[in-house]
Order: structure tokens, then C-alpha cells, then sequence
């Protein structure tokens, strides 16, 4: 937790304080979704913003040695944060090899693609910061068995 007790860098309400929250809207119920419910395309699981009611979309990376989508564009940025493994992205006319902890910034209609450049699974989350996934692909050959990206 950040200082104050809060998360992030916001800090809590003082008790009485008033402001837009008083006049906000009970909160929705938490959801709890299981990633294996998730669609599957094999190497990835997706969750799809607008079927749970909020503004972006998630892909949870599970790619096997070589694995990746090939060169595609969104009109919305994408966040790609890498768990475990190694990945070459491409961004535009940047090549940059990332492991894990590193997190990669792809601007909205910026080609782009990544693949497992090493020996061990590449796990990632793949954050499109839209309501539901919007993708150009932007070579003949079809996307990979196993990304949907």
C-alpha cells in the first residue's frame, strides 16, 4: 500500500468529507472471473471489456517457445506486461527484446507484433484499452495457431 493507507497515489477520504463521491452512485458488485472460463485460443485467454462492463479488454499470454501474432495495429494503445519469460516486440521500426518485469507502451495505430524469443513459456497480460478487441492485421499469411492478439 502506498503512504496514507490508500492504494495507488490517491489518498483516502478524510471522514466527513465531502465532495463528488457523496453524491456518487452506490458501487456495482465486485465480479470474480476464472481465467479458464475465459475464451481460449490456445495460447492465450481473453476477456472482453464490454461482456463485463468495463472500458478495456484483456489478453492473459500463455505462448510456447517461437509463438506470437504477426504484424497487426489497434486504434487504441496497448499495454503488454511481461510475467515471465522473454519477448521480441517490434513497435513501428523499434526491435527491443523485454523479460520479465518490463512492461512495453504500443501507441493506437502503431503496427506491432511480439513472439517468444526464448526457451520457456512467455507469460504476459495484454492490456487494450478498449471496451472490446479492434484488430488490423496487417500481413497476408493467417495469425498464428494460438494468438488472438
Amino acid at each position: 500500500m502506498a503512504a496514507g493507507g490508500g492504494l495507488g497515489n490517491r489518498p483516502p477520504s478524510a471522514p466527513g468529507e465531502v465532495g463528488a463521491e457523496a453524491n456518487a452512485q452506490p458501487p456495482a458488485e465486485m465480479r470474480v472471473v476464472r481465467l479458464d472460463e475465459l475464451p481460449s485460443s490456445g495460447a492465450a485467454h481473453e476477456l472482453v471489456g464490454a461482456d463485463h462492463d468495463v472500458d478495456v479488454s484483456l489478453i492473459f499470454v500463455d505462448a510456447a517457445p517461437g509463438r506470437g501474432p504477426t504484424l497487426h495495429k489497434h486504434g487504441y494503445p496497448e499495454v503488454f506486461i511481461t510475467l515471465a519469460g522473454r519477448a521480441l516486440f517490434v513497435a513501428g521500426d523499434e526491435q527491443r527484446e523485454v523479460g520479465a518485469g518490463e512492461i512495453v507502451i504500443v501507441p493506437p495505430d502503431t503496427p506491432h507484433r511480439f513472439e517468444n524469443s526464448g526457451s520457456e513459456p512467455l507469460r504476459q497480460i495484454n492490456i487494450h484499452v478498449s471496451p472490446r478487441f479492434m484488430t488490423e492485421w496487417l500481413t497476408d499469411a493467417a495469425e498464428p495457431a494460438g494468438s488472438s492478439e
